[in-house]
């Protein structure tokens, strides 16, 4: 087994910057951070276009490890030939983190797992310096990899980023295909047209309020280390609120969609 040489720090800052740049993609994505939002640059710095039409995207980066022997699960059951890639995922017992994703992506957002279908530090130089780790990433929902119970171990392999996929748990399977990038543009182009006319500005208080409810529920279920108490930052604006809930609570960058 191969651990990533890389940082999930350094690989989200190489996505973050791909589709910031939209790689000739009819979309345009930008990262929303809090800091920045106090200095008024809602957009990375970057020309957002906050006041036009656009939908948000919530990315959580995950880590892969490579497997490559032949008495890997996966391989002796015939699923993957070596080399291929394992996504791991956080059990119930030890986060509530991949149910509050489903939760998210079930209120009408978008909602991603991106890992990279690649794990070496030249790897990653490469495929930044193309243009290409969005496009040679994993993308997956977590509504397709769906709940699971709070004692199992749970991942979710994949041989290609664009190919097939298998979620295993110590008593199940479920598989799947990745989607491309194409799919997953003409998605988000979609949602576009569904918010309407109403600008991402506009669309800020009903999706604050939308986060906080997911949060007062959840909290419920979460372990006291994992809960955030909205109330205490009740005072702040809706955008910079928004930004920290999917940080702190979701563990999601937050970007915004619009078309160029």
């Amino acid at each position: 087994m191969d651990k990533c040489q890389f940082s999930e720090f350094s690989y989200g800052y190489c996505l973050t910057e791909d589709l910031v740049v939209g790689q000739g993609m009819p979309l345009v994505a930008a990262p929303v951070f809090p800091s920045l939002i106090e200095e008024g640059q809602p957009g990375f710095g970057y020309d957002v276009r906050f006041d036009r039409p656009g939908t948000p995207l919530f990315l959580q980066f995950k880590l892969v490890h490579q497997m490559v022997r032949s008495n890997a699960n996966e391989a002796r059951r015939g699923d993957f030939q070596v080399p291929f890639y394992r996504m791991h995922l956080r059990s119930r017992e030890i986060s509530d983190q991949h149910q509050s994703l489903i939760d998210l992506e079930e209120a009408d957002n978008d909602v991603f797992y991106v890992a990279p279908g690649f794990h070496t530090t030249i790897a990653l130089n490469t495929n930044y310096t193309q243009r290409q780790v969005w496009n040679r990433s994993f993308k997956i929902r977590p509504t397709l990899i769906g709940p699971f119970s709070d004692d199992e171990l749970h991942h979710v392999s994949f041989q290609q980023p664009n190919g097939n996929w298998r979620r295993y748990s110590e008593e199940s399977t479920k598989e799947g295909r990745a989607a491309q990038t194409e799919e997953i543009v003409q998605e988000l182009e979609r949602r576009i047209d569904k918010r309407g006319e109403r600008s991402l500005r506009e669309q800020i208080s009903d999706l604050d309020a939308s986060l906080q409810r997911i949060v007062n529920a959840r909290n419920i279920r979460r372990k006291e280390r994992e809960r955030i108490d909205v109330d205490t930052i009740g005072h702040v604006d809706a955008l910079r609120r928004v930004s920290y809930v999917s940080r702190q609570f979701f563990d999601c960058q937050l970007f915004f969609v619009t078309r160029r």
